[in-house]
C-alpha cells in the first residue's frame, strides 16, 4: 500500500510527467546505501569500475519513494538529512556538490518516534 499511495501522489501532482522511483532500503546493505542514493565515482570504493548515477540524479524531477527509512544507518541518515534540509548532495568519492530536485516520500512500518527514542534514527531528520 506505501508505494501505491506514493505513486498516487506521484500521479496527481505536476511531477506525473517525471520519473517515479522506490528505493527499497531494507533490501540493502550499509556500503550500497549512498552509492544508490547519491551514485559514486569510478574508483571510489572496492567494485566502483565506472562512475554511477544515484536514484536522486536519475529521477531528476520525479518522486522518490525511500521504503523502509528506519532501516538507513546513521552516517547514511546524516546524508539524506543534508539532501533534505540543503536540498544537495556529493556522489560517494566525489566532492562536487549536486542539486536535489525530487520530491522525496519516505515510507516505514515502525514508528519513527520510537526509534528516535532508541537512538536509531536521528531526531532532526524525523
Amino acid at each position: 500500500g506505501k508505494t501505491r499511495m506514493a505513486k498516487l501522489i506521484h500521479d496527481l501532482s505536476d511531477r506525473r510527467n517525471e520519473p517515479f522511483m522506490t528505493v527499497h532500503c531494507g533490501a540493502l546493505s550499509d556500503n550500497p546505501i549512498e552509492s544508490e542514493l547519491f551514485g559514486h565515482q569510478k574508483g571510489s570504493f572496492t567494485g566502483a569500475d565506472r562512475d554511477r548515477k544515484g536514484k536522486f540524479a536519475e529521477v531528476g524531477k520525479g518522486t522518490l519513494l525511500l521504503d523502509d527509512v528506519d532501516v538507513l544507518p546513521l552516517s547514511s541518515q546524516v546524508k539524506l538529512l543534508r539532501a533534505v534540509e540543503e536540498r544537495v548532495y556529493e556522489p560517494v568519492g566525489s566532492n562536487k556538490t549536486q542539486p536535489v530536485e525530487a520530491r522525496l516520500i519516505t515510507a516505514t512500518n515502525l514508528s519513527l518516534k520510537a526509534e528516535v527514542e532508541a537512538k536509531k534514527f536521528r531526531e532532526d531528520l524525523f
